[in-house]
């Protein structure tokens, strides 16, 4: 008898990072069940979750403390509600994906502008279809920290990627990031490395490949280049 593939077990076995741990996940005391918080392996954080107008919204809480994240999800279900009743409450806007394609589209009049070589362009959009969106598809804007950037650089480091193209893959998850700033979608860019760099996200993009070379050669890292190399 043939044997079965292995893939659909492992398949099933394997949760993704970001499903609620089950043994965490509850609903909001004297609130709509649909309203719950949980938490999962990406991220210390408690999560908010709420069903509305058929679709879902997810917050961090940006919090460890229950009591908090329960006051984070009350508030968040008000401001859900009142925006729905104003008709101002916006589901897409800060989507990952819609502010990615916008990107991409703005790029495509650089190239026209010759600010930018259409092999350059043509690279990102193969960029964003192969790694980020499978990943950030779901993903609001407002719900990306330094954990979920983290979580995404570790999962292109397991897939051997050289140095290089994990920093290209950042690069274009920067892009994205100060769009949706500029667009007022958040209000800061997320912290990645260093509190005092400037621009922390491209530093960190930029020292990849010279960390890399330290790790190799087995050289002592300087403490502050330990500090934004130390997860790769």
């Amino acid at each position: 008898m043939p044997k079965k593939s292995s893939l659909t077990d492992e398949n099933s076995v394997a949760k993704h990072r970001t499903t609620p741990i089950k043994e965490s996940l509850f609903s909001v005391p004297k609130y709509p069940t649909k309203l719950t918080l949980y938490k999962s392996e990406a991220s210390p954080f408690w999560w908010v979750r709420y069903y509305s107008a058929h679709k879902i919204f997810r917050r961090s809480t940006k919090t460890l403390d229950k009591r908090v994240a329960i006051e984070f999800a009350k508030n968040f279900y008000d401001d859900i509600n009142f925006k729905t009743h104003q008709g101002t409450l916006r589901g897409k806007e800060d989507n990952f994906e819609v502010c990615a394609r916008a990107v991409i589209a703005q790029q495509e009049f650089q190239v026209k502008r010759n600010e930018m070589s259409a092999e350059m362009a043509q690279a990102d959009k193969y960029r964003l279809e192969k790694e980020v969106l499978p990943f950030f598809r779901l993903v609001s804007v407002k719900d990306i920290d330094f954990f979920k950037l983290q979580e995404f650089m570790n999962k292109l480091t397991d897939e051997k990627l050289h140095g290089s193209t994990i920093s290209n893959y950042m690069g274009l998850v920067s892009k994205t990031l100060k769009f949706a700033h500029r667009r007022g979608l958040i209000g800061a860019l997320p912290q990645w490395s260093c509190p005092n760099s400037p621009d922390t996200l491209t530093l960190l993009n930029k020292v990849i490949g010279l960390g890399r070379t330290y790790i190799l050669a087995e050289i002592r890292v300087p403490k502050p280049l330990a500090r934004m190399t130390a997860f790769i």
